[in-house]
């Protein structure tokens, strides 16, 4: 159930990033006090997720930029019973990401808490 619960919550995170429709972070995949962090210019950076999810909303979605959909999930490691870490691929407008979810289960349910992500091209 676990497993079943953080495979829907990292579809909902794919077809955000394909379809522009960034109420899929905002309300099935993500906390709202969650961060994506990544390194940008040779600077770390830290961004809450609304702010993430408003420039979503602003750019053209992967699909209408013609991006081919690549998204997949390469590992999902269940670290407790109420933690869990997922390592995905995703591609996104005219660029190919690794990234790591760290996910928490809060109130019954699995919600990813931060992104760490890398431009792999």
């Amino acid at each position: 159930a676990d497993r079943t619960a953080i495979e829907a919550a990292m579809q909902a995170y794919f077809d955000c990033l394909w379809t522009g429709n960034a109420d899929l972070w905002r309300h099935k995949a993500f906390h709202p006090q969650a961060h994506m962090y990544g390194i940008m210019d040779g600077e770390a950076k830290d961004w809450p997720i609304g702010e993430v999810c408003d420039r979503i909303d602003a750019r053209p979605s992967s699909k209408d930029y013609g991006t081919d959909r690549q998204d997949h999930i390469l590992a999902i490691d269940m670290t407790s019973p109420t933690s869990a870490l997922v390592k995905c691929e995703v591609a996104v407008l005219d660029k190919y990401y690794r990234d790591l979810l760290t996910f928490l289960k809060i109130d019954g349910d699995w919600k990813i808490i931060s992104k760490t992500f890398h431009q792999i091209s």
